[in-house]
């Protein structure tokens, strides 16, 4: 009984796959029959254009009213005040105890690995992320952006 659940889901999830895979993309229209207007929508924006009329079953796509790429804006999307840069990746070679504050508590310690730091310094203990959430480790000489 169990196979031929097995076997009906995988079934079932190839048929699903294939139907998706054969589907228009997504903010496209396509039409085999007569049509003069039709509306496409993509997202949030809605527009309407014409279509020409299709003949003996060819495939007609739709294009916008003002025939631009609804793509294309006029400005950046990414605003250099708003970007943020990773800090480096902090390498660490020896056991090493890491704590739960700056000069805190012990928590746990790490072999030699790479962490990755949270962009958090505080007279030379850098915050981290590990397992057991983000800790802070010792480490004067690190340089979170190197030039």
């Amino acid at each position: 009984m169990k196979k031929i659940a097995a076997i009906t889901a995988s079934l079932t999830l190839s048929a699903a796959l294939a139907t998706a895979a054969g589907a228009a993309p997504a903010g496209t229209t396509t039409t085999t029959d007569t049509t003069t207007t039709t509306t496409t929508t993509t997202d949030t924006n809605t527009t309407t254009g014409t279509t020409p009329t299709a003949t003996n079953g060819q495939v007609v796509t739709s294009t916008p009213a003002n025939n631009s790429n609804s793509l294309l804006v006029d400005e950046p999307i990414v605003v250099k005040e708003l970007l943020t840069i990773a800090p480096a990746p902090l390498t660490i070679k020896d056991l090493t105890y890491f704590y739960d504050a700056p000069n805190g508590k012990i928590w746990n310690r790490l072999g030699p690995t790479d962490v990755t730091p949270t962009g958090q310094i505080v007279n030379g203990w850098v915050e981290i992320y590990t397992w057991l959430g983000k800790a802070w480790v010792y480490a004067p000489n690190y340089v979170p952006y190197p030039s």
